[in-house]
């Protein structure tokens, strides 16, 4: 009678133990979650080009050279020779101005002449043929199945897989281990 709770307390204390969550938080009922200190990583948007046809970029927090140049559609090596970088660099820095394109020389632009075009017959107006338009239709969008405003750590719920497998081992090899005792009949 005893063992029947055994499984269900492994796995209380493996989830105590493994999600890094206070059991006096877990346990208090209408409480904020927990506010974290991580900067989220500024994901690279392209810049357009200035009036001269140059094209710079400002490093933002956690973006590195191949995002950079990936988001551009350049090389590595063609982002560090445009910067002067050295073969092999790879350090940037936040609020670092990156040239993606140079400026073009202005090119001459040949102005046209207006002339007077001659007089053309005008055609008759011919009735139009009515075409059915087709009607339009909803389309449902699909929903979320996550809440709004709840966030997923993918760090926590890997703990909290790994604690369940191995909850789920631990309880076979007891299992197997307590059935291999009993005297068979």
């Amino acid at each position: 009678m005893r063992l029947r709770f055994f499984p269900l307390f492994l796995v209380t204390v493996a989830l105590i133990a493994i999600l890094p969550v206070s059991v006096s938080y877990a346990f208090t009922l209408g409480g904020n979650l927990p506010q974290t200190d991580v900067t989220p990583i500024s994901p690279v948007i392209v810049s357009t080009p200035s009036e001269n046809g140059a094209i710079y970029h400002i490093v933002q927090y956690g973006q590195t050279l191949e995002m950079i140049a990936f988001a551009y559609g350049l090389s590595v090596d063609e982002l560090r020779s445009l910067n002067d970088l050295g073969e092999g660099v790879s350090d940037i820095y936040i609020g670092q101005t990156l040239i993606i394109r140079k400026a073009q020389p202005p090119t001459e632009t040949p102005t046209l002449t207006p002339t007077t075009p001659p007089p053309t017959r005008t055609p008759r107006s011919i009735t139009p043929i009515m075409t059915p338009t087709p009607m339009p239709t909803t389309t449902a969008t699909p929903r979320s199945m996550i809440p709004q405003g709840v966030t997923i750590s993918r760090k926590a719920l890997g703990y909290l897989l790994l604690g369940i497998g191995v909850v789920g081992l631990l309880y076979l090899g007891i299992h197997y281990w307590l059935s291999r005792k009993r005297p068979s009949t």
